[in-house]
């Protein structure tokens, strides 16, 4: 099985039923709100690094975190924050894991012109992009591969992005191209 690391996921959850963003952004320092560009607020958190999206609805929209701590940690600051306005704590907000993704690496260089012939749902351009898109068997899940032996997949769970990349590994190596 291969060392697959996070790199990031986006994350969406509710804090509210409905948040004044005017109020926020005349309250609280550093947040960004520029309504004729975006429909929300922006904070970013140094710790864990994130950029947050804080929308009139209530909902909050992430990304930079990498493990489920990062995510509960993300969610603490922005309610303590939102507090300090007056927006009551969400005590069991629904988180929902939009996008992950993950890495890996195959432990050596890869032949991508090679892999490309021989790997179905592969697209291969390296005028435009210098490495393979992979379309895995799942429709959700998008594996890029270089040719380094560096593995980038993107997808939205985290046990189906392991499973399509030890799929696209046994693949390799069936076919002679990965050891």
């Amino acid at each position: 099985m291969p060392d697959i690391t996070i790199e990031n996921m986006v994350i969406s959850t509710r804090v509210a039923d409905s948040i004044d963003l005017d109020q926020i952004a005349n309250n609280l320092p550093d947040v960004e709100y520029q309504p004729h560009n975006i429909p929300g607020i922006i904070i970013q958190l140094t710790t864990p690094r994130s950029t947050v999206i804080i929308f009139k609805d209530g909902q909050v929209t992430f990304t930079g975190a990498k493990t489920p701590e990062q995510i509960n940690e993300i969610i603490n600051t922005i309610q303590s924050k939102l507090l300090i306005v007056g927006v009551p704590r969400c005590t069991h907000p629904e988180i929902k894991i939009q996008n992950i993704v993950a890495s890996t690496s195959i432990g050596r260089h890869l032949s991508l012109s090679t892999i490309a012939k021989s790997l179905p749902y592969s697209e291969y351009n390296p005028k435009k992009f210098p490495g393979i898109i992979y379309q895995t068997d799942d429709p959700n899940t998008i594996i890029l591969l270089f040719d380094s032996g560096k593995v980038v997949c993107n997808g939205t769970n985290q046990d189906i992005i392991t499973d399509q990349i030890e799929k696209l590994i046994a693949k390799l190596k069936s076919m002679g191209l990965a050891t």
